[in-house]
């Protein structure tokens, strides 16, 4: 059985920084996390500001080199034209294998991959959505709907996550109303999440919680905008989820890490699994 942990952060436009020192630091204390895949959000600065061509692929190339040099084998996947990116480091014992998926709409804010620990299949998926104040959200969660089938997300263990900036549930994943996102894009995010049998990570273990995963340095409210969402074929894996602080001073987002386990291969013999199961509501559910 493999033990894995995804974590979500938001790199507040540091981890593609043009100083080397903060790249490092951060590299190196996501490296010192107990965790194994990383969706990433805001690697850089700007969406908007268009890459610099082969000098900017250098860069992302550069950092993963980096990367697999500290994790001693590890990998990773970074938009050259956006802002999302996979980190993962090596599995002892395990060959792990991935295969990119790509996009049509969104490629700028959406990573995607199949990763392969050994027989075992996990689809990853990291998002960056734009804020609600700007029009181009308004595109982006219908057109998030198209991307993903239904038809492909149903068995394969998926978890899809990053920073949302919208909130579905302003009374417990807001402390004020002042903030109010467009009802288009409650809508679309609402239809994906049910077309695809979504559920929220956190609230799976913490129904009525308040918890916060952003405070921006200009507003006194809290919202928890970073959330990762499981597929039913995963969501019996989960063990804990925890909202963690900030991984760096440039950043206003707080981490959010969820612990799983591998299902037990099928086979012949006495079905055994983990007695911690048996206080995870949503696997009783799956198997009642």
């Amino acid at each position: 059985m493999i033990e894995f942990n995804i974590e979500l952060i938001n790199t507040g436009g540091q981890l593609l920084s043009s100083r080397s020192t903060k790249q490092i630091d951060l590299l190196s204390q996501l490296n010192r996390s107990s965790s194994h895949f990383f969706l990433l959000s805001e690697t850089r600065k700007s969406i908007a500001t268009p890459n610099s061509g082969p000098g900017y692929r250098k860069k992302v190339n550069d950092l993963l080199k980096k990367w697999t040099a500290i994790t001693e084998g590890g990998g990773g996947l970074l938009s050259t034209t956006g802002q999302t990116g996979i980190l993962w480091k090596s599995l002892s014992s395990t060959n792990i294998r991935v295969e990119e998926i790509p996009h049509q709409h969104n490629q700028k804010r959406i990573t995607d991959i199949y990763i392969y620990m050994d027989n075992y299949k996990l689809r990853l998926t990291s998002v960056y959505a734009p804020t609600t104040d700007k029009q181009v959200s308004e595109k982006f969660f219908p057109k998030l709907i198209e991307e993903f089938s239904s038809n492909e997300t149903a068995n394969t263990p998926w978890a899809i996550g990053g920073d949302w900036n919208c909130v579905l549930d302003p009374s417990l994943d807001q402390t004020s109303h002042t903030t109010v996102d467009p009802p288009q894009t409650l809508r679309c995010l609402q239809e994906f999440l049910l077309r695809h049998s979504l559920a929220d990570s956190y609230r799976s273990f913490y129904p009525k919680k308040r918890a916060y995963t952003n405070q921006a340095s200009a507003s006194p409210s809290k919202r928890r905008l970073d959330r990762l969402y499981v597929n039913p074929p995963l969501i019996g894996m989960l063990r804990k989820v925890k909202i963690g602080d900030r991984p760096h001073p440039d950043t206003h987002h707080q981490y959010t890490c969820v612990f799983a386990d591998k299902l037990l291969e099928s086979g012949p013999g006495t079905w055994k699994g983990k007695n911690s199961l048996l206080s995870n509501k949503a696997h009783c559910t799956r198997i009642y």
